[in-house]
């Protein structure tokens, strides 16, 4: 096989993503797994998985979800005054984040990801293509 056309390929399959498609209809939260969701919450802080088998009937992206609209409820009740709907509750901080190996990290050139592609192949064509950087 030739390399252009390895490389023609290449261009179509770059960043393309997974279509989102929706599995199940949304189910409300019931007052009693919510109840759950609290004493999980103080209990294990952040541990998902462990809310997660706490809750019995949600999943982790359910309850990571749900767990956002709640916080940024109970932030926006504190400050509006109205804490009439909301308990108050401590809000376990976030896990740290990671620090990226490169402050600033770079963007591949596209000549640099098709040379990737490209690079264990024979160059066939005339004038080479993907190996020159006289990309298409």
């Amino acid at each position: 096989m030739c390399c252009k056309s390895i490389c023609k390929t290449a261009q179509i399959f770059v960043g393309v993503r997974k279509s989102y498609t929706i599995t199940k209809q949304r189910e409300k939260w019931t007052e009693e797994e919510h109840n759950r969701f609290l004493e999980a919450l103080k209990l294990h802080g952040r541990a998902w998985r462990r809310i997660e088998e706490h809750v019995g009937t949600k999943t982790v992206v359910q309850i990571r979800s749900h767990a956002q609209k709640f916080f940024s409820k109970v932030v926006r009740e504190s400050t509006s005054g109205d804490a009439s709907e909301v308990k108050p509750i401590e809000i376990p901080p976030p896990r740290p984040k990671r620090k990226p190996m490169h402050p600033y990290p770079r963007k591949l050139e596209r000549t640099a990801v098709l040379r990737a592609i490209c690079s264990g192949f024979e160059e066939t064509t005339d004038p080479p293509i993907c190996l020159s950087g006289g990309i298409i």
